[in-house]
């Protein structure tokens, strides 16, 4: 039967000819369309976030107070060492944080957090074995604070995040994630080692491991990045570079971020905490002049990057052009049945059934459908080989690092997501064509053969 098909098809080379680069151009378009909206469901559905930012907020802290060197430092906590009143305000509004009901666990943050918009970025060696190394996301938290409690990053070995802020301190001690272990340690072996920045200028200075956490996005849109938390006493920002990355009340700089029960109305919580604590959240030259929920934040960090706007864009067209892929192909697929319409009554006058002329057609499309979607593919492979597969832009190293390492994912594995938006591609076409051929087809199949031959 496929031989007797192709025979036919070559046989009316004009009129199949047309059809074949109809579906050619088809085939082409629907999957420059479709790999964006595919490229940007997979990154935004398929990576965990690693921690949860439901019931999570952020006070945004403000100083109208004197210069940085007078007034405003964060001087360390440890004893003997001045407590300036900055420090003393500050710590009044952790406190009153603290103590309001219904907030089980508070952290203060410079303005470098997951969605926070801020990022810092480095590159990162195994000390022992210089040629393992790592882009990665820089966070820091601080001594003392509930930091993995409010964020709930949970740790790789247990899944649990309730104990990561009990775990003993160590000198330079540092949490990283286990695309970032793998990368440096080896996976399960990082824990008590030790690494160091890769710039040249900085390689005296180790840090060990004191924990590994679950992956983290620190990006609404992003895959999860080699990460690494530095934990770090709370005090100033000064020329010293060891102490480059530390809480400041500088303007935007300094923030307080807490999480709420799991069983508190969140709404009702909300009204309440507006109403009552936070026209409190004044101590000297410091206040809170605003609040904000990590979801907000999760949003704007989508806006930021025109994530909605450009999937929105991709979808409309996706959609719009499947409408007209279906019309067009409908529309030419019944013009072409009806023309033959002589041919089907013969098939009807030497025998062949109602189904075996569904088959015929439907088998022949296919075949149309097949060699398109052959010829698609290898101009699509040029397309791809000197354009690229669609992107989100990474701007980052880590998250260069990130798409490079870590090709067990099918988004970066070249080869993998061109065969998957190509699979989808030819599913949707192909379910189009069927249909679009099934139904003239058997519409015309129930003509009688003496009335299809007069009309021929």
């Amino acid at each position: 039967m496929i031989k007797t098909i192709l025979k036919q098809i070559g046989a009316s080379k004009r009129a199949n000819t047309w059809i074949f680069i109809q579906l050619l151009v088809i085939f082409i378009a629907t999957w420059l369309v479709l790999d964006p909206v595919y490229t940007i469901l997979y990154q935004e559905s398929m990576f965990d976030r690693g921690f949860d930012p439901e019931r999570l907020y952020v006070l945004q802290v403000k100083n109208i107070g004197g210069s940085q060197e007078e007034e405003t430092r964060l001087e360390p906590l440890d004893d003997g060492v001045e407590d300036y009143d900055a420090m003393k305000d500050f710590n009044t509004l952790l406190a009153l944080v603290k103590s309001y009901p219904e907030i089980i666990a508070v952290s203060p943050q410079t303005n470098v957090y997951v969605y926070s918009g801020a990022m810092y970025n480095g590159g990162f060696m195994n000390s022992a074995d210089t040629t393992k190394q790592s882009q990665a996301q820089m966070f820091f938290c601080y001594k003392g604070t509930d930091f993995f409690k409010t964020f709930r990053f949970r740790d790789a070995r247990t899944g649990r995040y309730d104990f990561l802020d009990s775990v003993p301190y160590v000198p330079n001690g540092a949490f990283i994630t286990q695309t970032m272990e793998e990368m440096l340690f080896g996976k399960g072996k990082g824990i008590g080692k030790e690494f160091s920045n890769n710039y040249w200028l900085l390689r005296d200075k180790t840090y060990k491991v004191m924990g590994v956490l679950e992956n983290v996005k620190v990006k609404s849109y992003m895959q999860s990045p080699p990460m690494v938390i530095f934990v770090e006493d709370i005090y100033a920002q000064t020329d010293d570079p060891d102490d480059s990355f530390t809480v400041c009340l500088e303007e935007d700089d300094c923030n307080i971020l807490f999480r709420i029960s799991d069983q508190a109305n969140e709404t009702l919580f909300l009204e309440k905490f507006k109403k009552e604590l936070f026209p409190r959240l004044v101590a000297g030259n410091i206040y809170v002049s605003d609040i904000v929920s990590m979801q907000a934040l999760y949003k704007k960090d989508r806006d930021y990057a025109n994530i909605p706007t450009t999937l929105t864009i991709q979808s409309t067209l996706a959609v719009f052009f499947l409408i007209n892929i279906t019309l067009a192909v409908f529309a030419t697929f019944w013009l072409r049945i009806r023309k033959r319409r002589g041919d089907i009554g013969i098939m009807v006058a030497l025998g062949a059934t109602k189904k075996g002329i569904k088959r015929y057609f439907l088998t022949e499309s296919l075949c149309l459908f097949a060699l398109s979607a052959v010829v698609g593919i290898i101009v699509l492979i040029q397309i791809v080989y000197f354009k690229g597969l669609y992107t989100l832009g990474y701007v980052s190293k880590a998250e260069k690092a990130t798409a490079a390492y870590l090709q067990g994912w099918p988004i970066n594995n070249h080869a993998a997501h061109f065969i998957i938006v190509t699979l989808i591609t030819i599913i949707i076409i192909g379910i189009t064509v069927l249909l679009a051929t099934w139904l003239p087809a058997s519409r015309a199949a129930k003509i009688h053969p003496a009335q299809a031959l007069k009309d021929e």
